[in-house]
């Protein structure tokens, strides 16, 4: 079973990014049964303008810990992350089906193209037959 709603990743507790904070996310990580449990770390910061002013760059997600007032702690299952990389295995899969089947579209495309390209001229041939024909029996001189 895939989870894809929000309640799968809890913010378990805030630390302060400071001495003591990081020196307990030490512990966490040492003592935390990794077997059956990951633990996701995030920099946080009340002002996220303050991290665009100081590196001039802008910010996509999670602050580097150097300029985070705080760190978001989430837990989640272990089974959850492998479901995650399956779900995240199976969107590229289709996703390179998608390109597949759009490129075998335009080859087929090309094909139908030059089919009717070639069907045209053999009509036109056809046409410039009767044509002639028409003008040498109607047209005399």
């Amino acid at each position: 079973m895939i989870h894809t709603s929000k309640e799968a990743f809890r913010t378990v507790f805030y630390v302060p990014n400071n001495d003591d904070g990081r020196a307990f996310l030490k512990q966490v990580r040492k003592y935390l049964n990794r077997a059956n449990w990951k633990v996701r770390v995030r920099g946080r910061n009340e002002n996220r303008k303050q991290y665009r002013a100081v590196t001039g760059r802008k910010l996509k997600e999670d602050l580097p810990q150097k300029y985070a007032s705080y760190f978001a702690v989430y837990v989640h299952s272990a089974a959850l992350d492998q479901e995650i990389k399956e779900l995240k295995d199976l969107r590229e899969e289709i996703a390179r089906y998608q390109r597949e089947l759009y490129n075998r579209k335009e080859e087929h495309n090309a094909i139908l193209a030059e089919q009717a390209a070639a069907q045209a001229a053999e009509l036109q041939k056809s046409v410039d037959k009767v044509m002639l024909r028409f003008s040498k029996r109607h047209i005399r001189v």
